[in-house]
């Protein structure tokens, strides 16, 4: 078996309770055997990768900085690194009302 070859594309950025879209890794070919594929660091709480495709999906629940996230496959035998970078930034809040019908008084608040 040869070494497997992964590489992704980006950064790629996503709002906090939005679904992504996915982060598909631009070249995944496992030089035979099956892939296995891992994270670090871990991702933002939401999201998560598919161990089989190396895709990570989700929404994210969690606001972070830029980071950069090294995924490795691994095809048995060996094993090679894509690095992408993913940031996830507050989602703009939206605004109720919560007051009596008829219009007069009551609370905005934030959800």
């Amino acid at each position: 078996m040869g070494i497997p070859v992964i590489s992704y594309e980006g950064p790629f950025q996503g709002v906090f309770g939005t679904a992504i879209n996915p982060i598909v890794p631009v070249t995944l070919n496992p030089r035979g055997g099956n892939i296995t594929c891992s994270i670090i660091p871990s991702l933002p709480a939401g999201l998560s990768l598919n161990t089989q495709t190396c895709v990570v999906s989700g929404s994210p629940s969690e606001v972070i900085q830029s980071t950069s996230f090294t995924v490795t496959a691994n095809n048995g035998t060996h094993s090679s690194n894509g690095i992408f970078n993913l940031s996830v930034a507050a989602g703009v809040p939206q605004l109720a009302y919560n007051g009596p019908s008829g219009g007069r008084g009551g609370i905005v608040t934030g959800k």
